[in-house]
């Protein structure tokens, strides 16, 4: 007879022996393609004291943060929203008129996975604009006999025979040009002087005076404790970018120096006509603004 022996036998798994669950960790993503703004329609000059923003996202949502980015580097949290409609009303009747350059509406979606999915700069789409009288400001720019006439250097000694002009309190600039470039200098009274701190010219060489920049306007800022900075937009439907091409030629072309002063600073540019318009020759008139940005 055959007897058989069942031993009931116990596998025990050690802790070594257990295969590892790898936690995912949160992400923080960049992307447009979680969500879209619905209003303000781009591109949109507003007017007023508010508006309506509203997103619409294409993803699972936990909470979504309405955002508006100003100048000078500010933000303001429109709304916190869990549910739809991702909508809220930005006021700005206490701020200034602000341009394409630093008006940007985005939003910070954060997803029921632990994911936070950010909005990218959308600058060139909105501005701030309540007043649309036309500046009827003319200054007279002097011609000058040859680009060797002045010397950037930042110092501005061959400057005190042509005419300052006021900027507000904070300072005075003088302009000149020759058949090839256009000269400016710029002197500003700072007490506390940044890198932040600039000035900033804007060039309308053809005159069409409108709320947006586009490919014939140009946008260049000077700073005596930071670099040189170019705008130039390229208009798209619904969204603009920078030329880059532009941006280029004005940075390796524009000579500029700074210089640190009693009463602040100033500034001295030589910028070439050929990388402000596709313009041959400079018109008679161009449309021209310049201002002091102290942060």
């Amino acid at each position: 007879m055959l007897f058989f022996a069942l031993t009931l036998i116990s596998l025990v798994t050690t802790p070594s022996q257990i295969p590892e669950t790898k936690v995912k960790a949160p992400r923080r993503i960049v992307t447009t393609d979680s969500a879209r703004i619905v209003t303000p329609r781009r591109p949109r000059v507003l007017e007023g004291s508010s508006t309506f923003v509203r997103i619409e996202p294409y993803c699972r949502v936990g909470t979504v943060e309405l955002l508006a980015h100003y100048h000078p580097g500010r933000v303001d949290t429109i709304a916190r929203l869990t549910k739809a409609p991702f909508a809220a009303t930005w006021r700005f009747d206490t701020l200034p008129d602000q341009d394409q350059f630093h008006l940007r509406f985005g939003y910070v979606i954060h997803h029921p996975n632990g994911d936070t999915i950010v909005s990218p700069p959308l600058p060139n789409n909105w501005v701030i604009d309540r007043n649309s009288t036309l500046s009827q400001r003319r200054t007279v720019c002097p011609r000058v006999a040859s680009d060797s006439s002045i010397t950037v250097d930042g110092k501005l000694g061959e400057w005190k025979r042509y005419q300052a002009e006021m900027i507000g309190d904070e300072g005075t600039f003088r302009c000149a040009w020759t058949a090839g470039r256009f000269f400016v200098a710029v002197e500003v009274n700072d007490d506390v002087i940044t890198a932040f701190d600039r000035i900033e010219v804007m060039f309308d060489p053809k005159q069409e005076r409108g709320s947006f920049a586009g490919l014939d306007q140009r946008v260049i800022s000077f700073g005596p404790k930071n670099r040189s900075f170019a705008w130039a937009v390229r208009p798209g439907y619904g969204v603009s970018s920078q030329s880059d091409s532009i941006i280029v030629r004005i940075q390796d072309e524009v000579e500029w120096r700074s210089r640190l002063t009693v009463n602040g600073y100033c500034v001295e540019a030589g910028i070439p006509f050929g990388v402000l318009s596709d313009l041959e020759f400079p018109r008679k008139h161009l449309g021209f603004d310049l201002c002091i940005v102290n942060s």
